[in-house]
């Protein structure tokens, strides 16, 4: 982040300033003493991190007013108002101003850096923090045990020596003492002897205990590795999923109802098929209009078969055909009037050229509608005795058209006639049973489609598993698998609670070679007599408590050697691991602040960090120094270069540095040093230094500082 601008509405001395921009780098704001740098500065300061306990300024508190206008790293801008008192984010105040808000006394303020939690994250490699309390712990407990360049009854071990010598010297005036002697070295070695025998008699019970083990739980072993054998064998199986089989049952209920479904439609058919027998039945549904109107027909052909033997009886009614006609004139003059209609509508719109077409089609429509029947459409009650012969005529025409009709539909169909009313009947019983048997042939195909695509499913869905006769092998293969999975599960829970290993493996003759049993009562029985001999020695209760001190001692005397020598150890590979690690690493924070350091004092001196000590040290050659031989200039590059360095790390948004004239007390070489490596350090954080002294300006201008706010 940085700081964009700030103005102050109302800030102790400061009222109503101008609102002051600051570049992304580097910033100077320079002016005289009481010009209002170190105001401008606690005000940036404090409307960022606003602290309780208020030290500057010391009046009109209450009436603070102003902004900092901040752009944060993903480019957002936060408008911060003194007023409001909140902070930027969370950090601890005090670690904010002593890191990125110092004044000449911050600077020097070396606590934040030399404990805690910044210490631990910054100035440590992973895992070093805790090695200087290590090789302390380590170097207190060796110094407790001995002192290794002279021997000093002070400490543990020459304590205990001279306790021994003390001993040795009161017992010295028996007579008896080397056989005694001889008799507690004989002891001490059987009783080692005794540790290791019983140790190997507890390997031996453990061992036997395995082989009983693996005895009792042979035959399950045996019955495990059989189901395993033959579980591998049906592994093929497994490709067999749950849910496989209850699917195979779904596609296969909906074949065989779909095959029940189609042998029903082929009935059906075959049925309807028989009734029809030899006739054709598209044949007949081809001929259906004409055996229709035939069938409509046939009420008007007995009507005319008797006019026809009656010539002067007549129907008073029209035949239909004649009906039919007249019906359809009626309505082709409706539909011609409408369009006439709609082409005059249209006249207005494309041109007049189409009301001619409106005035043709209009007079047509009511021509047709309104014009009379011919005389061969009319009643025959207006026929008059005159026109007898031209109506019977006309009777037979219609019977003649009738009955060739007739004819022509039984000589397609390859029947022969009988009568009219017959054949007409025939005809339509025969067409009812044509059109139900192609109901039943399109129900039939239907169906056959259904069973093909059910099967079709079925097939898809075998195809897996290398077809229906591979599956159902696999199906009952898994249902086999999964039994046996069961009863080596159950097996194998059985097996282990009873705690056999199938890692270890005992052969039962070698249990023999590892019985100590008769060595250990060899040796208690020895010890019984050793015993015996050493108390017929003593003559009294105080020998017999001297030589188990004398004893004692030297076992005591032994561990506390064995542990001093285990602590050189530990010290020796701590001190070979810190000259190999911290020669060639650094903590990242002191790599960047070695950088500066190095720029502030011209490569004269370096920084390094060993875990042995506990403070910075400062390289100048071979030479190091730590922080109590450091000169106060010296010490407040070393403070400033770390400061850098932690700030770059410490906030993920890489807050911006304010400094308040940390330079000044700098001597010039030390001061054009500091203004280089506050420049480099700009690249990456922005710093804004405020400063009265001439000299710090014109150093930080030759640096490339391109931004200078005089006040």
């Amino acid at each position: 982040m940085r700081i964009v601008s700030a103005k102050i509405g109302s800030f102790g001395s400061a009222k109503n300033m101008n609102s002051i921009e600051f570049c992304p780098e580097m910033n100077i704001v320079f002016g005289e003493n009481e010009s209002g740098k170190t105001t401008l500065m606690e005000f940036i300061r404090g409307t960022i991190f606003p602290v309780r306990k208020k030290t500057y300024p010391t009046n009109n508190a209450k009436t603070d007013a102003g902004e900092v206008l901040i752009e944060k790293k993903d480019g957002s801008l936060v408008k911060m108002k003194r007023e409001d008192k909140t902070s930027f984010s969370d950090m601890d105040p005090s670690t904010y101003r002593s890191i990125y808000a110092m004044t000449p006394e911050d600077l020097r303020d070396s606590d934040i850096i030399s404990s805690g939690d910044i210490k631990g994250r910054f100035l440590t490699i992973p895992g070093g923090k805790d090695l200087p309390n290590i090789i302390e712990s380590i170097s207190k407990e060796m110094n407790e045990l001995a002192n290794i360049e002279r021997r000093s009854e002070t400490k543990l071990i020459g304590k205990k020596l001279s306790e021994l010598k003390q001993v040795s010297d009161r017992l010295s005036v028996s007579h008896d003492n080397e056989k005694y002697d001889a008799l507690f070295r004989e002891r001490l070695e059987i009783e080692k002897r005794m540790t290791v025998l019983r140790s190997e008699e507890k390997k031996y019970n453990d061992l036997k205990g395995i082989l009983n083990i693996q005895t009792s739980q042979s035959e399950n072993v045996r019955l495990l590795n059989e189901l395993r054998s033959r579980a591998d064998e049906l592994s093929a199986s497994s490709v067999i999923k749950e849910g496989d089989k209850e699917e195979y049952s779904r596609l296969k209920l909906i074949v065989d109802k779909r095959e029940e479904v189609f042998s029903l439609a082929a009935k059906k058919e075959k049925d309807v098929m028989d009734e029809l027998g030899n006739f054709d039945a598209e044949s007949v549904i081809m001929n259906k209009v004409r055996i229709k109107e035939l069938r409509e027909n046939t009420r008007h052909m007995s009507e005319l078969m008797s006019r026809r033997s009656y010539p002067n009886t007549v129907p008073s009614t029209l035949p239909v055909s004649q009906e039919n006609h007249i019906k359809n004139k009626n309505i082709a003059g409706y539909i011609l009037i409408l369009l006439g209609v709609l082409f005059a509508i249209a006249a207005f719109v494309t041109g007049m050229y189409i009301l001619f077409a409106s005035i043709v089609l209009i007079p047509l429509g009511l021509f047709l509608i309104l014009r009379k029947p011919d005389n061969k459409t009319k009643s025959t009650n207006d026929i008059g005795p005159h026109n007898n012969n031209d109506a019977l005529r006309a009777v037979n025409e219609e019977i003649a058209f009738l009955e060739r009709t007739l004819a022509d539909v039984m000589l397609q169909l390859n029947i022969e006639r009988s009568s009219f009313a017959v054949d007409v009947a025939f005809l339509s019983d025969l067409l009812e049973k044509s059109q139900e048997y192609r109901r039943t042939n399109i129900e039939k195909n239907d169906a056959e489609r259904c069973v093909k695509d059910a099967k079709t499913d079925l097939g898809l869905f075998l195809s897996t598993f290398g077809g229906e006769e591979r599956f159902l092998v696999l199906n009952k293969q898994r249902d086999e698998r999964l039994t046996l999975e069961q009863r080596i599960s159950g097996l194998e829970e059985s097996i282990s609670r009873s705690g056999y290993d199938p890692n270890v493996t005992i052969e039962e003759g070698t249990l023999g070679l590892m019985d100590v049993s008769t060595e250990i009562s060899n040796s208690n029985k020895r010890l019984g007599e050793i015993t015996s001999e050493m108390k017929a020695i003593l003559n009294d209760v105080e020998r017999e408590q001297l030589m188990d001190s004398r004893a004692s001692l030297h076992s005591e005397i032994s561990e506390l050697a064995k542990r001093w020598g285990m602590l050189a150890l530990a010290m020796n590979i701590v001190d070979s691991a810190c000259d190999d690690l911290y020669s060639t690493v650094q903590p990242g924070v002191i790599t960047v602040a070695d950088r500066y350091i190095k720029m502030m004092t011209d490569g004269r001196y370096g920084l390094s960090i060993d875990p042995r000590n506990s403070d910075i040290s400062v390289i100048s050659g071979n030479e190091g120094k730590t922080e109590g031989q450091w000169s106060s200039g010296l010490g407040d590059q070393i403070k400033l270069s770390i400061k850098l360095a932690i700030a770059k790390e410490l906030s993920e948004e890489q807050m911006p540095i304010l400094l308040d004239d940390v330079l000044l007390t700098f001597d010039s070489k030390r001061k054009r040093g500091g203004c280089k490596a506050l420049v480099d350090a700009s690249k990456d954080t922005q710093i804004i230094l405020f400063t009265c002294d001439k000299e710090t300006k014109e150093f930080m201008i030759e640096e490339g500082c391109e931004t200078v706010i005089d006040l």
